[in-house]
């Protein structure tokens, strides 16, 4: 019917001049429109089943609300392509996207969906936009399908709930005043928030609590709930979500909190059941081998009877030497051989593991190694050295030989009869190298080499 230049180059460029055409361009007789104009060959408005041989479902990503689907198959059913295309709807780039609001005036969709000719598109938001149930933190469920049984999405969205990521999370506290899910669940329209937290609350979690003076403290909804209501303790003793407040001991003391209920009368007392909530462990003090057994002392004594006077539980804890004991402060306040044995002379009975003592000295004299094991299996006791001769930990004093030659330190017995002189210069080896190794030249027995 027609040679190649009749509509190159006219209406058509070819190459890197080509321009695309809408629809609506087409319509004004541009393009494939020049000669599809109703008269010299069927139109562009009416006919798109001519030229576009299969039609698609379109996937609309809204970042608010999810991916909408528009199926075309449903629509060809009933209408035919020129009932929306290029009058409510123009393709390509010119096309235009509509807002709900402006659906609602008639634009777009709800130029049928007006609730007439179909659904109307302010109130079946189901029916395009995909609903699903919500669970949010501590297992709380939202559904969307419950809801939609007896209201319409406009009655939360946007006025209650803002969709995406410009909605704000609500805490409880909130809610009872009458904010998101509270506008409703008042008591009135729906059940109250303040007491029915099983109903949206589908699941309870056991809490930990990380309290750095004491460890992870657990709290056990399973074992409350068996006996009392979430709404005896939520949201009046206990506030939830981000407007929590964490109490201390002394606050829980004084009734707050946990101390609401466990007061010695309604439950066990904060102040003198700590083990029943915190975790009691074995110390083990690695610079001394001393062991402190908290189940021992639990036998005999409430953990208030040390906690805090005597111990301060966490970073606020000092370290206290043996001297500062035998003057009565820390283990020594009950130690003192009245009330319990005597941290004087009775070492092992908290020192259980004895260790080697390593004193680094310059390399030409050979570090020492004193062992404990050693000493101990020729008949001594601990306190026959410590603390009079030697005083241990922070307490600690280093000597020189000049005052071990004077009989002090190690040479209050080795100096004397009972063990060889610190003054024999044959018996340096003994002490200085030897078993340590650190310098071969000493032998045990034998004099340094200087």
């Amino acid at each position: 019917m027609y040679r190649c230049n009749d509509c190159h180059s006219g209406l058509f460029v070819g190459g890197a001049g080509s321009k695309r055409y809408t629809m609506a361009d087409m319509a004004k007789l541009k393009s494939c429109g020049a000669c599809h104009e109703g008269d010299v060959a069927f139109t562009v408005n009416a006919n798109c089943g001519r030229c576009h041989k299969s039609t698609k479902d379109i996937t609309f990503d809204i970042p608010d609300i999810g991916s909408v689907a528009f199926s075309h198959e449903i629509h060809l059913g009933m209408y035919k392509c020129d009932d929306c295309h290029n009058q409510v709807f123009a393709t390509g780039v010119s096309r235009k996207s509509f807002t709900m609001a402006e659906m609602e005036k008639g634009k777009s969709c709800g130029a049928c969906h007006d609730g007439k000719s179909a659904f109307t598109a302010s109130a079946n938001c189901g029916k395009c936009h995909p609903v699903k149930d919500i669970t949010f933190t501590d297992d709380a469920r939202f559904s969307h399908t419950k809801h939609l049984d007896m209201y319409k999405c406009a009655d939360c969205h946007s006025k209650l709930f803002v969709a995406g990521p410009d909605n704000k999370r609500r805490s409880m506290a909130d809610m009872e005043k009458g904010q998101s899910c509270g506008a409703c669940h008042e008591g009135n329209t729906g059940f109250s928030v303040k007491g029915d937290c099983d109903k949206c609350h589908k699941s309870t979690m056991e809490i930990a609590f990380n309290v750095p003076a004491t460890g992870v403290t657990y709290f056990s909804h399973a074992f409350h709930i068996g006996m009392y209501k979430c709404a005896d303790c939520h949201n009046g003793i206990f506030t939830t979500g981000a407007s929590a407040k964490r109490y201390t001991m002394g606050d829980m003391e004084q009734g707050k909190s946990c101390g609401s209920c466990h007061d010695s009368k309604t439950a066990f007392s904060v102040k003198d059941a700590c083990q029943k909530c915190h975790p009691v462990k074995e110390i083990q003090f690695k610079e001394s081998g001393a062991s402190f057994s908290h189940k021992f002392h639990l036998g005999l004594y409430p953990c208030n009877d040390c906690h805090t006077k005597l111990f301060i539980p966490g970073k606020g804890n000092r370290r206290v030497s043996m001297p500062e004991m035998e003057k009565g402060k820390s283990c020594g306040a009950c130690h003192d051989s009245s009330t319990a044995f005597t941290v004087t002379g009775s070492c092992n009975k908290c020192h259980n593991v004895t260790k080697a003592v390593k004193y680094e000295l310059p390399e030409k004299t050979g570090s020492v190694l004193f062992s404990h094991k050693l000493h101990l299996s020729k008949g001594y006791n601990c306190g026959d050295c410590h603390n009079g001769i030697i005083l241990a930990g922070v307490g600690r004093k280093p000597l020189k030989m000049k005052d071990m030659e004077e009989g002090k330190s190690c040479g209050a017995c080795h100096g004397a009869a009972m063990a060889f002189s610190v003054k024999d210069a044959a018996s340096c080896g003994r002490c200085h190298g030897g078993r340590t190794g650190d310098i071969p030249s000493f032998q045990e027995g034998s004099a340094p080499q200087f």
